[in-house]
């Protein structure tokens, strides 16, 4: 065969692949702040957080979709996007470009350069057109973009909260569909947590007194609780305290600094600041936990009212950022207080870091003691005595008034009102010879004070006489109560009982001796017991006869052998209240029949005393 081939032959051959592009992804990151003793989370009122978005470009064109930024960043509500601070660089071995971006931006810098995003809302977009990746590598290519945004200082934002922020990549894919990515961070708020305390001792005074006041103003320490920046205390005491002085005053808790050089007086207010002259401005703050302790003094004024309450609140206050604007870049652009500022404890709008306490000193009663407890018989006097005990201050309408129960008698003796001190004094007259019989007696003093350096007395004292009326009886209690009135609330009282006593004679009559069996002319003995069985009440006056009958009259003498027994002479002749009854004090006498009666003396008998005469007729 010649290899020559005169026919033409024809083939074919085909195969397939599919090639993908890479999508647009975005990462979004929290990189720092402006303040660093937060450590970015959580962060504080007035702090500004810097954001990372990371866009991943794939070579090749990302077409935007039209009035859709390609990046939009959403913050969280309450925070506010920092004017200047975005900036953008790209990382590509040749060039990345965005069609709407200016001239300064194109191709993208690989240095961070300032980029200005469009503003609505919470979006903050960055509308870069239509972007080209002009490497050709293996190598991935990324746009990458910081700002900052400002925690706002609004009632929105408070320690504790949970802030997210969204950022949303949009573009077109090939068939013209939009395509997203989303990421986002999340961080906490923080805030000092001021609480304080005060305490007055003592809590009950009488003018002239030292009170001493504690204030202990506290970053108590809780979930997410943070430093507090300048912290104050003031307290304004009222014109009630004088003289007031500061003890001492220190950081503690955590630190240990002296601080009393920083706490001072003007007047009567107090002003607790470390920032003039006791701390630096990067030292003046309060640590979770730490806190200020102020100790100081105040006398009461002499001529507090009686029952007076003195109140007086001590405010602390701290900052959420150190300094008036934080310490940048950037910082808190507003003035303390206000929504673009930091957080303050100035009590208006959001502005609650601060803590109070009151203390509370009431100005000492007058008390009112009385004694004169007795046990009486009828008719029988006693002296009542109420001491006043006044404290140091003033009152008025100084009023005691003594209330005298049924039974119980003033006698009409000169009263006695005695004053322990020339400093006490008073304006009214009350009267020391109101008359007998006078009920209630009514002392009234008028506007009364006391203007010595301790609680001074009034002592009243009177003769009261247990009346001989039918309402008296053995046993009763007569209680006389005083009470005082004046312009205060209180109206102290004090009670003396008198206890009537009464005797209670009980007489036995025995025949001992010829009881059965006697003829006329016989002798007939007889016994007689006389006792006074009360256990308080001796029996005055005794009269005791024994008068025989005409039966028993037969001879001369009518009454003989009679005997007397007087256990210790306590039965005593009434004559002069002191000699003891004897035998011989007996005396017959007619009542009826000749000498038909054995008299006895008037005589006093004490209570459980008894005496016996024995006598043969």
């Amino acid at each position: 065969q010649d290899g020559s081939v005169t026919d033409e032959s024809t083939t074919s051959d085909s195969a397939s692949d599919s090639v993908s592009t890479r999508a647009v992804t975005v990462d979004k990151a929290i990189t720092g702040s402006s303040e660093s003793f937060t450590g970015n989370n959580p962060v504080a009122i007035g702090e500004a957080v810097t954001y990372r978005l990371t866009v991943t470009v794939p070579e090749g064109r990302t077409l935007a979709s039209a009035g859709t930024p390609i990046v939009v960043d959403t913050l969280p509500n309450d925070f506010v996007y920092v004017p200047g601070s975005a900036l953008i660089r790209a990382v590509a071995d040749t060039t990345i470009t965005g069609a709407n971006l200016p001239g300064g931006l194109t191709p993208i810098p690989t240095v961070d350069t300032a980029i200005t995003p469009n503003l609505s809302g919470q979006d903050v977009a960055f509308d870069l057109g239509t972007l080209t990746n002009n490497d050709n590598d293996g190598n991935g290519e990324e746009l990458v973009i910081t700002f900052q945004a400002l925690v706002r200082n609004t009632s929105a934002n408070q320690r504790n909260n949970t802030k997210n922020n969204v950022v949303t990549v949009t573009y077109l894919n090939d068939d013209g569909g939009t395509v997203n990515d989303t990421d986002n961070a999340s961080l906490r708020l923080g805030e000092p947590n001021p609480t304080l305390t005060k305490t007055a001792l003592p809590a009950t005074v009488q003018g002239g007194d030292t009170v001493t006041f504690t204030v202990v103003f506290t970053n108590t320490n809780a979930t997410r609780v943070i430093r507090g920046w300048e912290p104050v205390i003031t307290d304004t005491l009222p014109a009630r305290y004088l003289t007031p002085a500061v003890t001492s005053a220190a950081i503690g808790g955590g630190r240990t600094i002296d601080i009393t050089a920083c706490a001072t007086f003007a007047g009567n207010t107090l002003t607790v600041d470390p920032s003039t002259g006791c701390l630096a401005a990067g030292d003046n703050y309060l640590d979770p936990v730490e806190n200020i302790t102020v100790v100081y003094t105040a006398v009461v004024d002499p001529a507090i009212n009686f029952e007076e309450t003195v109140d007086n609140t001590a405010t602390g206050t701290l900052t959420s950022l150190p300094g008036t604007n934080g310490s940048g870049p950037p910082s808190a652009p507003g003035v303390p207080g206000a929504a673009d500022g930091e957080r303050t404890g100035s009590g208006v709008g959001a502005n609650d870091l601060s803590g109070s306490d009151t203390a509370t000193v009431t100005a000492n009663q007058p008390t009112v003691t009385k004694t004169g407890d007795a046990s009486l018989q009828i008719n029988d006097t006693t002296t009542m005595t109420v001491e006043i005990s006044v404290p140091v201050g003033t009152t008025s309408s100084f009023v005691l008034t003594d209330n005298l129960p049924t039974g119980l008698r003033y006698t009409g003796t000169a009263i006695s009102i005695v004053s322990s001190s020339a400093n006490l004094t008073w304006t009214g007259s009350p009267s020391t010879t109101p008359g007998a019989g006078t009920d209630p007696l009514v002392f009234d003093f008028a506007n009364v004070s006391n203007a010595s350096a301790t609680a001074e007395t009034t002592t009243i004292t009177y003769e009261v006489e247990v009346e001989n009326i039918l309402g008296n009886q053995n046993s009763d209690t007569l209680t006389n109560t005083a009470t005082l009135t004046y312009s205060g609330a209180a109206t102290p009282s004090d009670s003396a009982t008198v206890t009537v006593v009464e005797p209670n004679l009980n007489l036995v009559k025995t025949i001992t001796a010829g009881a059965s069996g006697s003829d006329a002319g016989d002798t007939i003995s007889y016994q007689l017991v006389v006792q006074n069985t009360s256990g308080t009440g001796t029996a005055f006056r005794v009269s005791l006869d024994d008068i025989l009958p005409s039966d028993l009259l037969g001879g001369a003498p009518t009454f003989d052998n009679v005997t007397l027994a007087n256990p210790g002479g306590a039965v005593v002749l009434n004559a002069d209240g002191v000699t003891p009854l004897a035998v011989g004090d007996a005396t017959i006498t007619t009542t009826t029949n000749t000498d038909d009666t054995l008299a006895w003396p008037l005589v006093d008998m004490p209570p459980n005393r008894l005496h016996t005469l024995v006598m043969v007729e």
